[in-house]
């Protein structure tokens, strides 16, 4: 099992958006950020967000991360968003404090930057780094900060070069996470197990983010601050049926280019449209991998429906 990929405490549940993060933060959802089934492990979901939602927490000392401090999370690209900005952090409404998102530069996950102000009133560069990611894969990033020099860890293997970090200016604006103030700025993917460590950096060489406890990932002077971890599924859905299946009907006449809206209460992960007015046209939408790709089904005799769901599969 990857290391930090582990189910709540009690918090975290895709049944239900959480109210708090682990350390009992308060979670403001700005936008559809959903909780979805679809994660690294079995029975282990993540947060979806489709580039315009953002999770926002009230201003507090434990933002203000000091000399040595430790980011980290799973994340999986969907690809890119409007601007091909996507920012996993940011502290900056009023003022400017820091921010650690994907530049525009070699879109959408070509690099990674973090930022700050050292009290100039703009930002500085904190460190950038070439990242050689590819959407639709999923990957463990870590952005640490050991007493001013900075690394970018990406499944456990140091990017090239680093960076530097001087004093950074504190605000009091609120921490984003997932997004920027600037709602064209955020993150299209899915992402679990994201925590802030402040007062420590966690890695400081590589290491295996599969192994089940890397000995270099054990917190002794840091304090986790903020914890996300990946949302518990139920493996049992037979005992709750209504959080994980819903049958809905829609009444009406297709125009052929209509859009039609039928809400379900939860974000669904397979999508199954038949008509009801006839023998066949069962089509099967996986809404976790995208709409671009289904299973569709225009005959009637079910074995023939077997051999073309095949052929759609291969």
């Amino acid at each position: 099992q990857p290391y930090r990929m582990k189910p709540g405490v009690g918090n975290m549940s895709i049944a239900s958006r959480p109210s708090t993060d682990e350390t009992g933060k308060a979670l403001t959802y700005d936008g559809n950020v959903s909780t979805s089934a679809y994660g690294l492990t079995s029975g282990l979901g993540s947060f979806n967000v489709n580039g315009n939602e953002r999770l926002i927490l009230s201003d507090h000392e434990d933002w203000d991360l000091g000399t040595s401090f430790t980011v980290e999370c799973w994340f999986y690209g969907k690809g890119s968003t409007s601007t091909n900005f996507q920012y996993l952090v940011s502290k900056w409404e009023s003022a400017k404090q820091y921010n650690w998102y994907f530049t525009s530069t070699s879109a959408p996950f070509g690099q990674l930057k973090f930022e700050y102000d050292n009290g100039s009133n703009s930002f500085a560069d904190g460190g950038t780094f070439t990242t050689g990611m590819v959407p639709h894969q999923w990957y463990h990033l870590v952005f640490v900060n050991n007493s001013g020099t900075t690394k970018l860890y990406i499944n456990g293997v140091a990017a090239s070069g680093t960076g530097t970090i001087g004093t950074v200016n504190l605000t009091n604006d609120p921490l984003r996470i997932f997004n920027s103030l600037d709602s064209n700025k955020g993150c299209n993917a899915y992402i679990s197990d994201f925590r802030i460590v402040k007062g420590e950096a966690l890695y400081t060489s590589n290491f295996n983010p599969f192994d089940d406890c890397p000995a270099s990932a054990d917190i002794s002077t840091g304090t986790v601050v903020l914890d996300l971890p990946a949302p518990k599924v139920s493996l049992s859905a037979a005992e709750n049926p209504e959080q994980h299946f819903k049958a809905v009907t829609y009444a009406g006449v297709s125009t052929g280019s209509g859009n039609f809206t039928v809400p379900v209460g939860f974000q669904s992960d397979l999508i199954w449209i038949k008509r009801r007015n006839n023998g066949n046209s069962h089509n099967l939408f996986d809404s976790v991998r995208e709409f671009d790709k289904w299973l569709i089904s225009d005959y009637e005799g079910a074995e023939n429906a077997r051999i073309k769901v095949q052929e759609e599969l291969d």
